[in-house]
């Protein structure tokens, strides 16, 4: 009973928040006749939001929330503000079998699994807050997911040059948009989300999380402390108070206006080509 409280509490103050702004979806317009073709012109893509209806009964309550709250319009809205795209991308919610998000390149679409929502609830859970912080959580962990997994598809899609760790650089794209839209609730969420994780291998030997280290995303912890990290970097008063040997270590904050600094120029850099001029001059 209290999960579903927690999900309805949710579904409400979402729906509430973004319905009024979630756009309907638009088919794209014909071309109006010969005029040349720029490169500019190719860039017509947009984000398109999709919830397919899970088989699984037990998810159907989460398809319901999501749905209800206009999630993946509210991130589809926000970028197709943004970012201009040489193709139109999904960004859908559906049944998985397994708790997990990810970018198909050769389908264009961001997936956010139920599943994967059901795991936030349960874990966020554990905390034993109040309804409305657990579902602020739920919700700012989806969507910093949700943009995570958008850098993978902007990395695809425009071709941008990583060098190192993506799941790391995408880590760096969900702050930094972010914290450039003053919503930095969801990487507040990420942070908490990576610091509950982490405590599944405390007191374990490392030989023991060998396929931890060897994977292509940072250690739990690891993405906990540099989400901090940068989120401190770009406001140290906002954020003085995690400060402390169990969120951001004092030794690391020392560094991390320039790691945040590093972060945007990054960004701001690989984005610029592809910001539409309505966003390019509100950063102005």
């Amino acid at each position: 009973m209290k999960a579903a409280a927690t999900l309805n509490r949710i579904a409400v103050s979402t729906a509430l928040v973004l319905a009024a702004v979630a756009p309907p979806l638009r088919a794209q317009s014909a071309d109006a006749g010969p005029l040349p073709v720029t490169v500019e012109d190719t860039l017509t893509g947009r984000f398109i939001a999709g919830y397919v209806q899970p088989s699984d009964p037990t998810l159907v309550r989460i398809y319901a929330w999501a749905k209800a709250g206009h999630s993946a319009e509210a991130v589809a809205k926000y970028l197709n503000a943004t970012i201009k795209l040489p193709f139109d991308i999904r960004l859908q919610f559906q049944e998985c079998h397994a708790a997990n998000a990810f970018y198909l390149p050769d389908q264009h679409a961001v997936v956010f699994c139920y599943e994967y929502l059901a795991h936030f609830q349960q874990l966020f859970t554990t905390m034993r807050q109040s309804d409305s912080v657990t579902a602020a959580l739920i919700s700012g962990k989806m969507y910093f997911t949700f943009y995570h997994e958008v850098g993978h598809a902007l990395v695809a899609a425009l071709g941008i040059r990583i060098f190192g760790a993506e799941e790391s650089a995408v880590d760096g794209f969900a702050t930094y948009l972010l914290t450039s839209a003053e919503a930095d609730a969801p990487a507040e969420a990420a942070v908490s989300y990576f610091n509950l994780q982490s405590k599944q291998y405390d007191g374990r030997r490392l030989n023991e999380i060998q396929g931890l280290l060897a994977d292509e995303h940072a250690l739990d912890k690891t993405r906990s402390v540099q989400i901090a990290c940068w989120l401190y970097g770009e406001d140290s008063s906002r954020y003085r108070l995690w400060v402390r040997p169990d969120i951001l270590p004092k030794a690391r904050a020392q560094r991390c206006a320039h790691e945040f600094e590093q972060l945007k120029a990054f960004w701001d850099g690989s984005l610029a080509p592809y910001l539409k001029s309505a966003a390019v001059d509100s950063a102005q």
